[in-house]
């Protein structure tokens, strides 16, 4: 329901407006007009028509000026797509400048009105737990383990311990996530920016191509992210938390090397999606064809050479899920992309499960407490109104602990 005054437990209409003119104000809104209108559009509807739902035409008209006897919404696609952009924004906000405002302000999927919370308090901490030798550290800390004199050194690394999740987090998902990114590094979490080249209603917006399109395809096409990224972002914002693990985000196409050496990172979407992409890890196993689809590049008995995705509408899709060492070695990497934004969304869900993750370490052949190998693991999705609602792993490769991926790209992957 939208927001109001007599909301049980919600911010008072005044509170939630000077919530959003807070996150208007920060520079991350102020580089975006389209974004700044939508927002502070749907704050004033929802607030003013409590319960009120508006429709797709009636933001086009409102906020980008479609004319209201022409607009038609199965081919002008300017709503959808901008408040994909708008739900990414606010993600990215409350990941940075916003981490410590008070009021959540979110735009549930499928719906156009704006809903607003209050931050729930922070839990209390572990009280600190003695060590059996009489030694104590604080639960949030990463102890060393105490060794021999002459091992200390080339043992310290290995005897990092991670965070401890939240009681209640099943052991399959600690085991992955505490193991599979240690927390010696900062988490990034890398979304899909795409450059791409046209307009929405005119020119027919499609991918950038180099050497066709004009060098100078407009800032308003720098800023799109595919849906199924800006739910990969939410999944693991929610799985991050009960893990106690805290992540940034960022825009494939301000992501720098300085910040890929010093951070673990995590890739959502494939590279003409993900513009880093383009220039940073490239997998051993499997690697994306533009125009082709997923290229499994030593088949084995039963498999195919290429993994493409299905005619619109989606209904079977294609993606990888990737581990591999980091710029800096001593760093982590992980690769979530499918051959649409749907395939994506599909691998970060799929390492957001118990069951699945247990799936992926049998596969892989870890045992509980054993270190998880760097791999390439194929999933096939099933795709029903554009919601990824199955997926199933296909394939899988255990990578060698010194096999650097960050490589030049190969000459036909686009």
């Amino acid at each position: 329901m939208a927001v109001t005054n007599q909301t049980a437990g919600r911010p008072t209409k005044e509170a939630t407006l000077a919530q959003v003119r807070r996150m208007l104000d920060s520079p991350l809104f102020r580089s975006s007009d389209s974004s700044r209108q939508l927002l502070g559009f749907l704050a004033d509807w929802s607030l003013d028509r409590p319960g009120q739902h508006i429709k797709e035409s009636e933001i086009a008209i409102a906020v980008f000026r479609r004319d209201p006897g022409a607009f038609d919404a199965q081919s002008d696609s300017v709503v959808r797509v901008q408040m994909t952009r708008l739900r990414s924004k606010i993600l990215e906000y409350y990941s940075g400048p916003g981490a410590a405002d008070d009021i959540l302000v979110e735009i549930p999927k499928g719906v156009y009105y704006l809903v607003a919370s209050h931050r729930p308090p922070p839990e209390a901490e572990a009280p600190p737990t003695p060590s059996p030798a009489g030694w104590k550290w604080n639960a949030w800390s990463r102890p060393v383990a105490l060794l021999a004199a002459g091992a200390i050194l080339g043992a310290a690394a290995a005897a990092l311990l991670l965070r401890t999740p939240k009681p209640g987090v099943p052991p399959h998902l600690a085991q992955f996530w505490t193991g599979i990114l240690p927390q010696t590094a900062p988490l990034l979490v890398v979304f899909s920016n795409p450059k791409l080249s046209g307009r929405l209603a005119y020119e027919g917006l499609h991918y950038f191509r180099e050497n066709v399109d004009s060098q100078n395809p407009g800032s308003q096409n720098l800023s799109y992210a595919g849906s199924g990224d800006v739910i990969s972002v939410s999944t693991l914002t929610r799985l991050f938390d009960s893990l106690h693990q805290n992540m940034q985000v960022r825009s494939g196409a301000l992501l720098s090397w300085a910040q890929a050496k010093d951070s673990n990172l995590i890739f959502i979407g494939r590279p003409e999606q993900n513009p880093a992409l383009h220039e940073l890890p490239k997998l051993h196993d499997f690697y994306f064809k533009f125009g082709v689809g997923i290229v499994n590049l030593h088949p084995q008995s039963g498999e195919k050479e290429v993994y493409a995705c299905s005619d619109r509408p989606y209904t079977e899709d294609y993606a990888v899920i990737a581990s591999i060492p980091g710029l800096d070695p001593s760093h982590h990497t992980l690769i979530l992309a499918g051959n649409t934004t749907y395939g994506s969304e599909a691998a970060t869900e799929f390492l957001a499960r118990e069951g699945s993750v247990q799936e992926l370490l049998d596969r892989l052949g870890v045992k509980p407490g054993q270190r998880i190998p760097y791999f390439e693991a194929l999933l096939q999705v099933r795709i029903n109104n554009e919601v990824p609602v199955w997926s199933h792993l296909v394939a899988r490769r255990i990578e060698a602990a010194n096999q650097s991926s960050w490589e030049p790209a190969m000459p036909d992957e686009q």
